[in-house]
């Protein structure tokens, strides 16, 4: 009496199933995984301008409280723009830069969400409020010059003030953003990169903590809510 012959392998159809299932799998699992790509490309930017909080306050603390400024004053005083002035604070670095390198920059000053194809810029800029004399404070509050904010002791409430921003795409400004322009008719999304991360963006706080907001939860004139401002950013 024969035996009844062993089945070795697959039929057609078993295959067919198999590979639907994988499919099946594989669809599941791109959503996810591609969800955890953005999540850590976000979290590594975070991390970046934690790493420029600290370099802020470790020159602070050197400078008598003073914040280092950017490109837009930081000749007129004679000093370094923030990117060169922080140099010294951050890790691994011990000197003073009159330039950065393509790979400084991209490791230190660059988000990897930031899809500028200058790879010389950086992706963050400070707060102008901080750098304004007297006179451009009441050009742009349409007021009498009053309380300017270059040291961090003026600021009220530095854990509501935002330090420091993504750069939009296409701004012209190389390391700061001008927020108060955005008092006089200026649009913010020229200059803040709003939606970087989804439909969030990641802030640098003055106190040093970071975090992703929605812009409107910064900044809006409709409401006369201002994070950026230090004079109106300590309200409620």
């Amino acid at each position: 009496m024969r035996r009844p012959r062993k089945r070795i392998g697959f039929t057609l159809v078993e295959l067919l199933v198999v590979i639907t299932i994988i499919g099946i799998l594989v669809s599941l699992l791109l959503p996810a995984v591609q969800a955890a790509r953005v999540a850590a490309r976000q979290l590594d930017c975070a991390s970046r301008l934690r790493q420029i909080g600290i370099g802020f306050h470790m020159f602070a603390e050197q400078h008598s409280g003073a914040i280092p400024r950017s490109t837009m004053t930081a000749a007129q005083h004679g000093t370094l723009a923030w990117a060169y002035a922080i140099r010294p604070y951050l890790e691994g670095n011990t000197a003073l830069a009159s330039n950065l390198s393509g790979a400084q920059i991209s490791t230190m000053y660059r988000c990897p969400d930031d899809l500028t194809t200058d790879q010389t810029r950086w992706s963050y800029g400070l707060n102008d409020w901080f750098e304004l004399d007297g006179t451009a404070m009441a050009a742009a509050l349409g007021q009498a010059p009053g309380h300017t904010y270059s040291r961090i002791d003026d600021i009220e409430s530095t854990s509501r003030t935002i330090l420091m921003g993504e750069i939009a795409k296409g701004s012209s400004m190389p390391d700061h953003i001008m927020a108060d322009f955005w008092y006089q008719g200026s649009d913010p999304a020229t200059e803040v990169a709003e939606t970087r991360h989804g439909t969030t963006a990641n802030y640098l706080w003055v106190d040093g903590h970071v975090s992703g907001e929605a812009f409107s939860d910064t900044f809006d004139l409709s409401r006369d809510f201002d994070r950026w401002y230090p004079g109106k950013a300590c309200r409620p």
